[in-house]
């Protein structure tokens, strides 16, 4: 929730002018209100716009969400699910998460999936276990054709505006793990 119009047109007009390599994917995810404008704004740019959040139905008495349905309409065909936010303050649960991600995948959307700990969860040494959970409770019931639109952001929670910072070794370890289920789940 930052950025108004103004302010999302000049980020997106210093980004545009950017010379981006072409191994590199970059995606911008404005508020709501201005996707179709970013969109526009960056028509022929490398850059793709996303959406932060999606609902699970497709339509309804919903005031205030979005569907796949409605994002796809404007060539929206990534979203985010699972944000540390959505997750703590809009208190989305797993059962949540897991059917957001089921109607993007089933729309042929992509998912920017995050995941993460707190540091309560960390520094008792159930970080592994926690992402574990989060994993097979939300994704590991998509077939392996769903499961490659899954982008996995790792986002240790407890690392986000604390002034603590997840060192290297931490990362890494994480991401040892995650590529260790996936490979478990779906050998790939």
């Amino acid at each position: 929730m930052n950025n108004n119009l103004i302010e999302t047109e000049l980020l997106l007009s210093k980004l545009k002018n950017k010379n981006i390599a072409p191994n590199v994917e970059v995606m911008v995810s404005p508020s709501n209100l201005f996707l179709k404008t970013s969109i526009d704004f960056l028509y022929g740019s490398k850059i793709e716009v996303v959406s932060q959040n999606v609902h699970n139905k497709s339509n309804g008495a919903y005031t205030g969400e979005i569907s796949c349905e409605i994002l796809k309409s404007i060539d929206i065909n990534t979203v985010i699910i699972g944000h540390s936010e959505r997750r703590n303050i809009f208190n989305e649960s797993t059962a949540i998460v897991s059917n957001k991600i089921n109607s993007a995948t089933k729309n042929s959307m992509n998912v920017i999936y995050c995941i993460g700990e707190h540091l309560v969860q960390r520094e008792s040494d159930k970080h592994f276990e926690v992402i574990k959970s989060q994993i097979e409770n939300e994704v590991f019931s998509l077939n392996e054709n769903d499961f490659s639109k899954i982008t996995i952001a790792y986002e240790p929670v407890w690392a986000i505006g604390t002034g603590k910072t997840a060192n290297r070794n931490q990362i890494q370890s994480m991401h040892k793990y995650i590529r260790d289920l996936i490979k478990i789940r779906y050998s790939t």
